[in-house]
Formats: C-alpha cells, structure tokens, sequence
C-alpha cells in the first residue's frame, strides 16, 4: 500500500514540518538570549546602585573616579550619583614642600603639624592607600629618614634568602618592603643572591655583580641617592645602604624621561624621599582582577605626587610586598607562599 508522504506532496509535509521545528529551536534560542541580556543588564544595575548607594563609602568614592575616566561607567554613575554629591579625588594630590615655622602664629600653634598627613598615632608613619587607574596600593611615609636602613644578612648570600617578614623580625622593624634583584634563573631562585652590589652597614657586596639599571642608596647623614655609577661613586657618597634594581624614577626632583620608563602592567615596589627628608616606600598590587598592576611611569608619578625629589623602582612581580605591623599590607601574586629576598628597606622603632 503507498504511503501517504509519497509523492511530492509529502515530501513538501516533511520539509514544512521540519522547518518549523527549526523556526520554533531558533525562536527559543533568541528568547534565551534575550532573558540572558535583560538579567545581565539588571544584575549590573544592581551591583552599580550597591556600589553607589551602599555602605562602602570608599567604594563609592573608587567608582566615581573611575566613571570619570570610563565613558562605559559614566552612565550609571549618572545614574546612581547626583551631581549635588561631591566628587571625591582618590589620587594623591601634588604636596607642598614644608616650610620652617617662622611666624608667630607658627610659633604660637606648635602643636599644628607641618606635615600635609597628620601622624594620627603618633608613631612617625603615616599609611596611605593609593589608587588609580587600573591599580591599587599603598605608601608609606616614614618621618623620621634615620629610622630606614637596608636589612639583610651578607652571611647568608649564595646560601638562601629571607621573606620580607623575615627581614622585618630580624632587625626587629615595625616596616617593610622589598627592595634590590637576585639571581633567579628561569624563577626557581631562592633569593639567596643578589644580582648586584648591596650596601650594607658601609660595606659594599657583590661588587663584581655591577649596578644594574638602577642604584639607590642612604648616606651617613640619611640623605637618599639614586643614580651613583660605580662603587667609587658610593663610597664618594658615604653610602651606608644601599640597592640596586631601577630604573631611577625621579632624580634631583626632575622625573626620569619617559622612554626610560617601562609601560607594561605589574605589581611593582618603589623607594623615595621628600624634600623634608621623610621616607617613600610604595607598593602597588598587580595580576589580580581588581589591580592589574602599574607602569614605573606610573610609579614615578605617584611618587612626584607625594612630593618626592629621588625615587628608584625596586624588583617586582612576585617579590613586591609591604609589610606593616605584623602583615602584609598587599597580597602576594604566588599562590603558595612570599618569596624569599636577599634584602628588603626595614623601618626601625623610633629610638632604635
């Protein structure tokens, strides 16, 4: 007996019966898409109203910023943010260098810190957080530049390395960061070996190693250098301590030239001085989501921005840490543990 979809007539059946199952497969798809667009765009509604109207002001204040310079946030910062509330300026603003007191309403007002950052604590270091476009960290401003001394261990070069916490407790300092370079062959050095000269209570090590791209160094009168060429050039300077890794940010108050300084993103630590003799110790937190990482361009704009007149970048990557009062200020980039140094800028107590 012949079929009923034999023939031309049904062969059109099936072809029309199939095509509208792939309409219905295709409209079912394209409503799919759409539920997944509208509650993507509600859920970042959501989280931008959270972030705008929650209870983080800090968080609020970041996303403003960030909306200022991110045409695809400006929306819903118009949104979400009046513009009868004050914008709130998360980078550092440019700080005048401290004057003398020589006036009498000075003389009269002793109590009134010179200072643009009020020690709150009184324990002569002021913590900041810095932020910026695409990065996070902190600096810390130590007062007192006589408290700043490299801390390492010249007995144990080429044997092995120390955390910067380590270093921190070793020399029983209250701050710490990473500081100079090591051998470290295809990233399996254990920080054990600098990859260039260390000074070190006066003494020079590792000479044979050379500058590298950058020296950086205190003097006897706690004075920072950056730039010295030789090992005559330090001893010259009465270098007391000092690094090498670079390059050198600032010098003599003029910012190195842009072509010397790097453009790619990482976590990244930095050394400087104020005119006013107190110590910059920066770190910026980088290969995460919500710190990419900094340039040392940037790096030496913020540190101009602190009113620093020398600065050196130190190594970075996965050696960039701050410690402070018993923790990491930043988080480590290794998924296992801090990674071994062979020196670090320690802070010592006051007195110490």
């Amino acid at each position: 007996m012949p079929s009923l979809n034999d023939g031309p007539q049904g062969e059109e059946k099936v072809n029309s019966a199939a095509g509208k199952r792939k309409a219905s497969a295709a409209g079912k798809l394209l409503a799919l898409a759409a539920e997944t667009v509208l509650l993507l765009a509600l859920g970042l509604l959501c989280a931008a109203y959270l972030i705008c109207r929650g209870p983080s002001p800090r968080a609020s204040a970041r996303f403003a910023a960030e909306a200022e310079q991110n045409r695809l946030l400006a929306p819903f910062a118009a949104l979400f943010m009046p513009e009868t509330e004050p914008k709130t300026e998360l980078r550092p603003s440019s700080l005048p260098v401290p004057e003398p007191q020589t006036s009498a309403a000075q003389e009269a007002a002793p109590e009134e810190s010179a200072d643009p950052f009020a020690d709150e604590d009184g324990d002569g270091i002021v913590l900041q957080q810095v932020f910026g476009r695409g990065y996070n960290g902190y600096m810390l401003i130590v007062l007192d530049p006589s408290r700043v001394i490299v801390g390492c261990v010249p007995s144990s070069f080429g044997g092995r390395g120390f955390t910067v916490a380590d270093l921190a407790e070793r020399f029983g300092a209250v701050a710490a960061i990473n500081a100079g370079g090591f051998l470290d062959d295809g990233g399996r050095g254990n920080g054990a070996s600098p990859d260039s000269l260390v000074v070190f209570e006066g003494r020079i090590y590792s000479a044979g190693r050379g500058i590298g791209k950058g020296f950086v160094g205190l003097d006897g009168e706690h004075r920072l250098h950056v730039g010295l060429q030789s090992e005559q050039e330090i001893r010259d300077a009465d270098i007391r301590y000092g690094v090498c890794f670079g390059p050198v940010l600032i010098r003599d108050g003029v910012m190195n030239d842009e072509s010397v300084l790097k453009n790619e993103v990482n976590p990244r630590s930095a050394v400087g001085q104020r005119a006013d003799g107190a110590i910059l110790l920066l770190v910026i937190d980088g290969r995460q989501a919500a710190s990419m990482g900094a340039t040392t361009l940037d790096m030496a704009q913020i540190m101009a921005e602190y009113g620093a007149v020398n600065a050196c970048n130190l190594d970075g990557g996965t050696s960039s840490l701050l410690w402070y009062r018993g923790e990491y200020l930043n988080r480590c980039t290794l998924l296992t543990k801090p990674r071994p140094v062979p020196d670090a800028f320690v802070v010592l107590p006051e007195g110490g």
